[in-house]
């Protein structure tokens, strides 16, 4: 049976309807055919959906290229377009396949899904993955739906579209504002002492440089997180009116959770371990069990294992007898690259993906980040500001929406 999701900002309300069990049978019922008990039975459910699709303004047919369409699926979509002829058809899962198969196999099964669903009359056929493909692409399924729609529909699809993509967006630019303001507490972050205590206070000065760059990131996390997670719970309201409060209870409430203070040597055995394995823990969902995973994940995929920072410290002179240690600016930037690969991470979480990563794709995440931000930066990461380096992962963001994974 349907379920009704609504979503008033967009002006729509979205019926998820499973595939047909026995299409076959719903055709011999849409021909008015007597079932037999047995019948009767087992096309229960599928009888329930036919007035949901029915009474749709739009139904969009999900092919998933995991499967080989054959009589049933055949069957399947003459249900839906005999109920209902507005269709768009979704050819799903495409980055999917090709990471398992070769090109060659992908596209075959994909014109297979292609031939079918236009056989069947449904004109308006989209190539697409859910979860790895351009972001922008998505508008072509919005062009498709809004071509098919009635005329006297049409205006309050485009304006509850619109307003679906400026909340969306808004979410984005919270998030980037953060990871901002977070890259500025690190380019502040600075330790002073007498040149003749260098020696003795380093080692000390490099475990603290560890601790505010895992907190920032951790702190990073759990914002972005609690941002998407209250965006898809309530997706019907602002959520201006929510950040105050999720900010209120975010970084320190989780730093001092993990308890870092009794296990330091431990957990911060190596800040690019620790890089690895947040990005790691976001994008495979291994934060999913709760807090107490995290320092597990701690132990987790070191992606980003070249970020060091012993040795790698920026150094200088400070009135004299003193010096002032911070963090140099390919450093932050290093820093900025994680941040993105965070935010990029749950954004695809929370466009529903609700699976696992594999190695392969946090190392793929982790290298388009690299390639856009190396093509685009030039800046000195020590003295840029907030405004700025939102106006960059703007910048940066604009050219992932354009990349598949």
């Amino acid at each position: 049976m349907g379920k009704l999701n609504y979503y008033e900002s967009l002006q729509a309300d979205f019926i998820d309807c499973p595939g047909f069990q026995y299409p076959s049978i719903a055709l011999d019922y849409l021909d008015g055919q007597t079932l037999s008990p047995r019948n009767q039975g087992r096309v229960k459910h599928d009888i329930e959906a036919i007035p949901f699709i029915k009474n749709s303004n739009v139904v969009l047919y999900v092919a998933s290229l995991s499967t080989v369409p054959d009589d049933t699926h055949e069957d399947e979509i003459d249900v839906v377009t005999r109920i209902n002829g507005k269709v768009v058809g979704i050819v799903n899962q495409y980055h999917k396949n090709f990471r398992g198969s070769s090109r060659e196999e992908v596209d075959n099964r994909c014109k297979l899904w292609t031939d079918l669903l236009y056989k069947k009359g449904v004109s308006n056929v989209i190539v697409f993955d859910a979860h790895w493909d351009y972001r922008d692409k998505e508008k072509k399924i919005y062009d498709a739906v809004y071509q098919l729609l009635e005329d006297r529909l049409k205006d309050d699809f485009y304006s509850g579209l619109k307003q679906f993509k400026e909340r969306m967006n808004s979410i984005k630019r919270k998030s980037y504002e953060l990871a901002a303001e977070s890259l500025e507490i690190l380019q502040a972050f600075k330790k002073s002492f007498l040149k003749k205590e260098y020696q003795d206070n380093y080692s000390e000065c490099v475990d603290e440089f560890q601790r505010v760059v895992y907190k920032e990131t951790i702190g990073l996390i759990k914002f972005v997180s609690d941002l998407y997670s209250v965006a898809a719970e309530y997706p019907n309201e602002s959520i201006s009116d929510l950040l105050s409060e999720i900010r209120k209870t975010n970084r320190m409430d989780l730093y001092q959770r993990l308890n870092l203070g009794a296990s330091a040597s431990t957990v911060m055995a190596g800040i690019g371990a620790i890089f690895g394995a947040v990005l790691g823990a976001v994008v495979t969902g291994s934060l999913s069990g709760g807090l107490a995973t995290v320092p597990g994940a701690i132990e987790g995929a070191k992606i980003f294992s070249a970020l060091g920072v012993a040795g790698t410290l920026r150094i200088f002179s400070d009135d004299g007898d003193r010096i002032k240690i911070v963090l140099p600016s390919e450093k932050l930037e290093d820093c900025f690259k994680m941040f993105c690969s965070i935010i990029w991470g749950i954004q695809y979480n929370g466009f529903g993906r609700g699976k696992d990563l594999s190695e392969i794709e946090i190392k793929e995440m982790a290298s388009i980040i690299e390639k856009i931000t190396t093509d685009l930066s030039s800046m000195d990461w020590t003295t840029v500001n907030r405004s700025d380096i939102v106006k960059f992962a703007e910048l940066v963001f604009s050219e992932l929406e354009k990349s598949p994974l």
